[in-house]
């Protein structure tokens, strides 16, 4: 039986009249047997008032409880946690990175053909003579045919860098960047140097490139520096491959896989083929579809590489983001695990036994509510 709160306040009203009448009957020495009945009331709606306040405290305490434990629910579903692990391997058109530290490429590369622009310094040598030039503030643009190994690449930090793709020829276009490097060519075909400014060819015409057609030739070796370029600079590299190249180790901390289309437009499309992205942290596997997109936000990397294949790009990546979007365009989700499916996964015992031991409150606790009520 419930008790209304109307109820117990006419209780405590008659307990202070009944208690003035008490005194009033023990002061003239009256009935003793009527100020017991007095008394024994008294006592009796003391209980019950007791019992309804035990009911209304705990009628609050299960409501603050239930409040409290949806709002721990729901804060858990909502927030994602701070760092997300990741594992990425996309084909994808092309590739834009930003890398970190300054970057230097470890394996050597063959090549058929190799031309860079922007280029301000370079240097010629073979066994017979040495050929070198500055071209002070003029900026060159170098072309070579021939059997090439490019045996070093050396790119500045924080240089953005975007891999295309035609046919067998890879272009490497940086921005914010100054590349150094080292060529090795036999059987050398063809050399060529454009003067940015004045727009004139100069040709290297010296008996020390001519080729002759041997395997046993010896080979010349190629330094070059390039100016340090700016958005409105950028530098270009063109690469016709003899095999698939692979760049590695690379430490970078943005990657993403659009381009301008149409080019001047500002408006960009993804160039992702096909793309398998797994969560480490939930052991959730997403596959994309041709021309879905990924976001990648904080990213650091632990290990990175890219190697050409027919379609253009490999990507393999894996590392931490703080966030990771990823679906067809405008409709992007967010992949990051949330906090309660990060615990149910990684700290799935002590996620039971929390549950246990929830639910066994709320349960006591209900059982008080309701033993409270039946008065």
């Amino acid at each position: 039986m419930n008790i209304s709160r109307q109820t117990i306040n006419r209780l405590k009203k008659e307990q202070s009249k009944i208690i003035q009448s008490i005194i009033v009957e023990l002061l003239n020495d009256k009935n003793p047997s009527k100020i017991q009945e007095n008394i024994d009331w008294i006592e009796a709606s003391a209980k019950i008032i007791n019992l309804s306040r035990f009911n209304y405290v705990n009628i609050l305490w299960a409501g603050f409880y239930f409040i409290f434990s949806i709002t721990i629910f729901v804060l858990l579903c909502s927030f994602h946690i701070p760092q997300t692990e990741i594992s990425l391997n996309i084909v994808s058109k092309s590739v834009t990175i930003k890398n970190l530290p300054h970057w230097q490429m470890r394996e050597q590369i063959k090549l058929q053909e190799f031309s860079i622009n922007n280029l301000q310094k370079f240097s010629i040598q073979s066994i017979y003579e040495e050929f070198n030039k500055d071209y002070g503030n003029h900026n060159f643009h170098m072309a070579l045919k021939g059997k090439i190994n490019l045996k070093d690449l050396t790119i500045s930090d924080n240089t953005i860098i975007t891999f295309s793709k035609k046919n067998d020829i890879v272009n490497v276009y940086a921005k914010n960047s100054k590349i150094s490097g080292k060529l090795s060519v036999r059987c050398l075909i063809d050399i060529n140097f454009l003067d940015a400014h004045k727009n004139q060819d100069e040709h290297l015409n010296i008996d020390m490139f001519e080729c002759n057609n041997t395997q046993d030739s010896p080979p010349v070796f190629i330094t070059f520096e390039t100016i340090k370029t700016t958005p409105n600079t950028p530098l270009s590299i063109n690469l016709k491959m003899v095999d698939n190249i692979k760049w590695n180790r690379l430490n970078i901390s943005d990657i993403n896989f659009l381009e301008e289309y149409p080019i001047g437009s500002g408006k960009f499309e993804s160039t992702i083929k096909s793309a398998s992205i797994n969560i480490l942290n939930s052991d959730k596997n997403i596959n994309l579809k041709e021309n879905d997109n990924v976001f990648l936000s904080d990213l650091v990397t632990k290990r990175m590489e890219i190697i050409t294949v027919n379609d253009g790009f490999k990507v393999s990546l894996y590392g931490s983001v703080s966030k990771i979007e990823a679906g067809p365009t405008d409709f992007e989700k967010d992949l990051s695990p949330t906090l309660l499916t990060y615990l149910i996964i990684q700290h799935k015992q002590k996620c039971f036994w929390t549950v246990i031991i929830f639910l066994w409150g709320a349960l006591w606790k209900a059982r008080a509510v309701y033993q409270a009520t039946k008065i």
